[in-house]
């Protein structure tokens, strides 16, 4: 008989005790009386900004880009000087240069965040928390306002399995924390927004094909080539705005060979069965071979009219892991299947001080699991070695529907002494159905572990007031409620920030926020069988996040920031041993986590440069650090322009300190530093871009999770691509 493969599930997640906040020194008391004396300045700087011309952008000095719009911490564009978080942006601009080719490229290295790949899925971490394995479920995903997030696994995506064309990316966002008030469920630690492109913004055709090749340069016990091909990507986009409709649409498509070779200790044993590539008994020696490969295929289109946009999204990924993870025979040919796809309507209308927008969306995810279990063949007859393999198939399956209603008030002037003011409100509405099941065979086999038919529902209210008074202060509530009436019930979460506007001086924000995470529907049915109920009657994860930081201006170029947080984590959801023996989820354990950030951005025209250091100290409810959670992140880019601005030169690094691995296990630091060079306008509009990824060759590691035999997953040796990037304009 066949072992039942344990299904991928969040794993078990640590607990933090509560920690004295970062507290403000008495420096504060005199920076604030200047602040407040100062002048705004940068706050007409770009009213009249086109943001979709390029050259009025390069031309602007750094306060004035950073004050360019942002929509993730209130989902209304506003300045950074009324937001009520922080928030960090890669433009279209650095994707281009750098030749980001998924989200989690383009958030590597911002300030605080850092990110783990076990060769199967990305993860992210920020400030010190990063769950292994729990598919991202602490964060929130959106592409422009929509929400991709699943409800079976609760994902938020950032790699390849995301499926959106980076070609199609204008801009990405990300909000630390203080996010649930906008962005709901899920957004624990975070919210990443995508905001897409459109005809105005990226017109005519822009076609882009790249290949890479890994490149080494010592031995390596995999026995691998010092070269050997990886990877081919195409992607093209084509914008247009006619008849005021603006039409934008973008594909790719992406076949990855992976490593020809990965040697992983653990996976040197003597007792159990490996096999090569063709399926056939090999020696147990570590190295698996050939089968580490991704396909992924995927279309974006959207249509904006005066009032109404529609937008969608559908995409496939097939990626092999050489993991051997979940006791997969070694060697097999272990395969996920990511298919997802999206429709979304919006209808909005904007009046001298009204806003309105609605907005009513389909979406589904579909994910198949292929693992192979090997079981020695006795057959005398055989060769010593045989494998009869068995795929025990893994199948998710989901469905939602969304909608909402939202509105803004908003008046320049109230008073002698109030500006700006804004009241917003809204309604959100959505069901969602799913099924998870495993079985070594389909259908005969097939064994559901839950089948929601009916749709598990979920409504929400929200809405948040600002306002700034004299000039220098602006002031920020929210508060939202959501209602989940087939589980835990009813979360409400209060935010609130406030802003001392100083201008050229700078600025000081603190803010305070309150958020939560529902249970997903494979946490609440692991166990239960397709005619049981819950498991176990789940609650909400609670989180609570304070944040103080000062931002100044040391020349029109140049920016400083420094942030002090302390986060709370509470009711943690884990999988744990029930009394019989049964693994089951439930609410347990805390984490704690507190630390100061600090951020040297600067600009100059196309010269760019950005740093940042981070020192956090994280804990769980027994007085541990958790696995997965460096204490010290810091990274630096800098893209120059030389031979006269017909090539630019990008360089960036980053540095990701010792982490623990879920069996307590210390994994070395992380150091990798990446090398661009792009020539521009080789032939008439084509440029040419070479790139290293992983200059020095260093042989790091990222943590593995409870599914795996290893503690550290191997990351990529060396790797060398060209690109070439041809854009029609009209």
């Amino acid at each position: 008989m066949p072992v039942e493969l344990p299904r991928r599930y969040p794993h078990k997640s640590p607990r933090q005790p509560n920690q004295t906040p970062v507290r403000a020194s008495a420096l504060w008391i005199g920076y604030v009386s200047a602040v407040l004396t100062a002048t705004p300045a940068h706050a007409e700087a770009i009213d009249d900004l086109e943001l979709g011309n390029i050259e009025d952008v390069e031309t602007l000095a750094l306060g004035d880009l950073l004050e360019q719009e942002v929509t993730s911490a209130s989902r209304y564009a506003q300045k950074p000087a009324d937001s009520p978080t922080l928030v960090s942006t890669v433009d279209r601009d650095l994707i281009d240069r750098f030749g980001y080719r998924t989200l989690t490229e383009a958030l590597t290295g911002l300030r605080g965040l850092y990110t783990t790949n076990d060769r199967n899925y990305s993860y992210l971490g920020a400030r010190g928390f990063s769950v292994p394995g729990d598919y991202n479920s602490r964060f929130s995903l959106t592409i422009d306002n929509h929400r991709i997030n699943d409800p079976v696994y609760g994902q938020a995506t950032p790699g390849a399995e995301l499926g959106l064309p980076m070609i199609a990316v204008e801009r990405v966002e990300l909000v630390r924390g203080g996010a649930w008030s906008v962005h709901g469920q899920n957004a624990l630690l975070g919210a990443v927004q995508v905001v897409t492109a459109s005809g105005a913004t990226r017109p005519g055709v822009h076609v882009m094909a790249a290949a890479s090749a890994t490149a080494e340069t010592f031995h390596d016990p995999a026995g691998r080539p010092a070269v050997a091909p990886r990877a081919q990507d195409v992607s093209a986009s084509y914008g247009v705005v006619e008849h005021g409709v603006d039409v934008f649409i973008a594909g790719q498509y992406s076949h990855d060979l992976g490593l020809s070779a990965i040697y992983m200790p653990e996976l040197a044993v003597t007792d159990e069965p490996c096999i090569g590539p063709t399926g056939q008994p090999r020696a147990c020696d570590g190295v698996v071979i050939g089968n580490d490969g991704e396909e992924v295929i995927s279309a974006f289109a959207v249509i904006r009219g005066k009032h109404l946009v529609l937008r969608g999204m559908a995409a496939s990924r097939r990626k092999r892991a050489p993991t051997a993870a979940f006791a997969t025979v070694i060697g097999g040919a272990l395969e996920t299947f990511d298919e997802r796809a999206f429709a979304d309507l919006e209808y909005s209308r904007t009046g001298k001080h009204t806003d309105l927008v609605a907005r009513v969306a389909v979406d589904r995810y579909h994910y198949h699991g292929t693992y192979p279990i090997g079981y020695p063949v006795e057959d005398e007859a055989a060769a010593p070695g045989t494998v009869d393999v068995i795929d025990n198939l893994d199948l998710a399956k989901s469905t939602w529907w969304s909608s909402e209603l939202r509105g803004r008030y908003k008046r320049p002037k109230l008073g002698a002494h109030l500006t700006d003011f804004e009241l917003a409100a809204g309604a959100e509405a959505g069901t969602a159905s799913g099924r998870q099941a495993n079985g070594d065979q389909l259908p005969d086999g097939y064994s559901p572990y839950f089948d929601r038919t009916d749709g598990e529902r979920t409504l929400a209210l929200g809405g948040h007031v600002k306002v700034r008074a004299y000039d220098h202060v602006v002031g920020f509530a929210a508060l939202r409620a959501d209602y989940h009436p087939d589980s835990f019930g009813l979360a409400v979460n209060p935010q609130g920030g406030l802003v001392l506007d100083g201008g050229e001086l700078g600025r000081i924000r603190a803010s305070i926020a309150r958020g939560y995470r529902a249970p997903n529907l494979y946490e609440q049915y692991y166990g239960a069988g397709i005619t049981g109920g819950p498991s176990v009657a789940l609650d909400a994860e609670t989180s609570e996040t304070r944040e103080l930081s000062i931002e100044r201006y040391l020349t029109e170029h140049m920016r400083v920031l420094v942030v002090g947080f302390h986060q709370d984590v509470g009711n943690l959801i884990s999988l744990t041993g029930d009394d019989d023996g049964t693994a089951i989820f439930r609410n347990q354990g805390e984490q704690s986590s507190h630390g100061l950030e600090a951020e040297l951005e600067a600009r100059w025209d196309r010269l760019r440069l950005r740093a940042s250091m981070s020192r956090q100290r994280a804990r769980d409810g027994d007085g541990l650090v958790p696995a997965n959670s460096p204490r010290s992140l810091a990274s630096f880019s800098l893209l120059a322009p030389i031979a006269d601005g017909r090539v630019d030169l990008g360089v960036e690094s980053f540095y990701v300190g010792s982490r623990l691995a879920f069996d307590r296990e210390a994994l070395a630091p992380v150091f990798k530093t990446n090398l661009v060079a792009t020539v521009h306008r080789v032939v008439d509009q084509l440029d040419l871009t070479l790139g290293i990824n992983n200059l020095f060759d260093e042989r790091s590691a990222d943590p593995g999770s409870e599914e795996h035999r290893q503690s550290a997953i191997p990351n990529d040796p060396r790797t060398v691509w060209v690109r070439l990037a041809l854009a029609l304009e009209p």
